[in-house]
Parts: C-alpha cells; sequence; structure tokens
C-alpha cells in the first residue's frame, strides 16, 4: 500500500500506532527527542539562582518556549519509536547537568524522563495522538512537564499546545505550534500564557512562529509581557519600545535543513565513544541497531532490523497476555497518577556499578 493510501485510509484517526517506513524516521529516538529540551538549560540555572518570583517564572516560561526551537528547519520526519524499556541517558558536565529517559508505557506510548541540574530538578511525562486531515499532520501533546527549584521549594507545571505539519502533499513543508502554553508556581499560584500564534495565509513565512505572552501574579494582575518568535529568540517588554531578551535561539551548523535540521546539541546526542559503550545499560538508544543504521544511511538494512525489533516487541505483549508475572515494570520511573511519572531513583547509582541486567535484550534482531 502506498503512503498516501495508509494515510488516506486513516485520515482522522491516532496514527502513532501504525507502523510507517523507516525512511519517514530521523536517527534519533522519541527518548533523544524528549534530551533535546535541555539545550537550553542555562534558563533553568537562571531561574534557581534568582531572587525574584517573577524572574524565576520568567525564566522557566523561556525555557519551556525554547524546547520548540529544535524544530526552527525539521517538518517532514518524526523520531523513532521507542521499544518498551528503552532508556536515553545524557551527561553534560560542562552544562552542569545529568538527565535519564525511559519508555514506561507502550500503547499507549508513554516516555517520562528526569534532568538534574545546578538547583533544579526537571521532570516530563510525554504521551499524545497524531492525526491525518488530507493537507496536514495535528500533533496532540499529552502529559506534564515541571520544574522544582530546591531552594525556594517551588514547583513550576506546564502543559503543550498542539502543533501542526502543514503542505503534507504539495509545497514547502512546515511546522507551526498553535495555542497556549500555560506555566504555573503552584506554590504561590503566579502563572504565564503564552499564545503561539498561527500564520496568516497571505503572509508567508514571515508571519509564522510568533509568540505573545503576559505574566500574572496569583491575584490576575499582569506583571510582565513576553514576545518574540519560538524559533528565533524571547524578550521581555520593558517599555514601549525597549525589549529585554531572555532567551536567543544558538547557531545552527551550516546547510542543517540538508541534515535532518538538527541543531548541534542533537548531532551530538547519538556520538557513542568507548567509554559510553562500557558505562550505558544496554537499553539505551545509541545501542538500537535500526536507528544505529539509519543514521549510517544503511536505509535497506535499517527498515529490515525495524520491523523485526517491532515484531519482537509484538511477540513479548502476546508472551506477557499470557504470563502477566513475567512482565518487567518500568526500571527507573513510577507513575504518581494517571499520565505522571516520577523518576524513581537508581539509575546513577546502577551506572557508577555499572550494574545493568544482562537478561533485558530489547534489541535482538
Amino acid at each position: 500500500m502506498s503512503l498516501f493510501g495508509l494515510l488516506k485510509k486513516n485520515m482522522g484517526k491516532d496514527l502513532s500506532r501504525i507502523s510507517f517506513p523507516v525512511t519517514l524516521n530521523e536517527p534519533i529516538s522519541a527518548l533523544q527527542s524528549m534530551a533535546e529540551s535541555m539545550e537550553y538549560s542555562e534558563l533553568l540555572d537562571s531561574a534557581a539562582k534568582s531572587k525574584d518570583s517573577i524572574e524565576r517564572l520568567i525564566y522557566i516560561t523561556a525555557f519551556a518556549v525554547s524546547g520548540y526551537s529544535k524544530y526552527k528547519y525539521r517538518s517532514s520526519r518524526k523520531p523513532f519509536n521507542p521499544l518498551l524499556g528503552e532508556t536515553y541517558e545524557l551527561v553534560r558536565p560542562d552544562k552542569g547537568f545529568k538527565f535519564i529517559a525511559e519508555k514506561v508505557v507502550h500503547h499507549p506510548n508513554w516516555t517520562a524522563s528526569n534532568a538534574q541540574g545546578k538547583g533544579w530538578d526537571f521532570t516530563a511525562t510525554t504521551s499524545g495522538a497524531q492525526k491525518f486531515w488530507g493537507r496536514s499532520f495535528e500533533l496532540i501533546p499529552e502529559g506534564i512537564s515541571e520544574v522544582r527549584l530546591k531552594e525556594y521549594d517551588e514547583v513550576y507545571t506546564w502543559t503543550k499546545p498542539p502543533s501542526y505539519v502543514k503542505n503534507i502533499m504539495s509545497g514547502e513543508k512546515y511546522i507551526e505550534h498553535i495555542g497556549d502554553l500555560h506555566v504555573k508556581n503552584e506554590e504561590s499560584g503566579e502563572y504565564a500564557v503564552v499564545s503561539f500564534k498561527e500564520g496568516s495565509s497571505w503572509g508567508g513565512a514571515s508571519s509564522r512562529n510568533k509568540v505573545e505572552g503576559k505574566v500574572y501574579d496569583a491575584n490576575d494582575r499582569v506583571k510582565a509581557e513576553l514576545v518574540g518568535k519560538w524559533d528565533e529568540s524571547l524578550s521581555k517588554k520593558t517599555g514601549s519600545k525597549t525589549l529585554e531578551t531572555i532567551w536567543q535561539i544558538n547557531d545552527f551548523p551550516h546547510d542543517a535543513n540538508k541534515y535532518y535540521g538538527f541543531p548541534l546539541f542533537s548531532i551530538q546526542l547519538n556520538e557513542l565513544t568507548s567509554d559510553l559503550k562500557d558505562t550505558i545499560p544496554p537499553t539505551d538508544s545509541r545501542l538500537r541497531p535500526d536507528q544505529r543504521a539509519m543514521e549510517d544511511g544503511n536505509v535497506d538494512q535499517a527498515e529490515e532490523q525495524k520491523q523485526s525489533l517491532e515484531q519482537n516487541q509484538r511477540d513479548r505483549r502476546k508472551k506477557w497476555e499470557s504470563a502477566p508475572q513475567e512482565k518487567r515494570p518500568p526500571q527507573f520511573f513510577k507513575e504518581d497518577g494517571e499520565g505522571i511519572w516520577h523518576y524513581s531513583g537508581g539509575y546513577w547509582e546502577r551506572r557508577e556499578k555499572k550494574d545493568w541486567n544482562a537478561d533485558i535484550k530489547i534489541f535482538d534482531v
């Protein structure tokens, strides 16, 4: 069946359970895609150091907006769907954080992550539906992101607006995020609302990607206004014509749009040095054979291995249905309510000892 025929047959339905050809993938997993949100972790460092609660809220709001910047040159491909039990770690001593993510539920798809940095702790739980509407894909996110600032014992939470990949069948493909991003200080009641604007049909590319936001105190009084574009920068208005830049996008590699559209931060996520090979668990995304083959340009091999891995996962699910006692629970995350998963500990301690379960072989093909 052609790709268009497959999409047309499932128009308006959730496509997250459908296996697509590997050529529609980019060579990173959805777990690594979660790690991409850490590119601008210095915004969380600034929030953790600020003495002003509104300023802390602004920095965390800027961090939430910055997570969309990875889409600047990306619209045509999607990350690999992780296998149940798949993990990914990212340790960045230069940026002062460590990150761990795990696929915790297969149907519906749920991934969970945790990052620990300089005075802050970041947790994200992600799922969502994907729907085809003829000329566009709609990506409907589910899950909650939260940041805990340790010194102030504050928790900030936010949810994301939907995204749309447009001009699927003809013309220049592009992605738009449309709707409101709500960020709330759960302790003080202060909050921010950032509106992601839809571009006008006659305004072209210059009218897209704009964001406008307001920051409120607990009594709904406006304390600051934010303006910018999610693929450029976010600034705070300090006067009628004066702006203070809070966040600025990093430069992309030359011709990034020819190489999956990755920023430099994302390009580095698949690096597999000899010391990492001896340290990471056998479930890490960097060891997934179809994804590695895709990165190496071996598309036919990647497709064959992808089908094999997915079939093995289906076989494991059937086995668990008849023998549920053999199903392995998530290793490093625990559900704290429907759709909310928190890091339960143990990963970094086991990493130090290289104490991994050799019996977990989800990447056998």
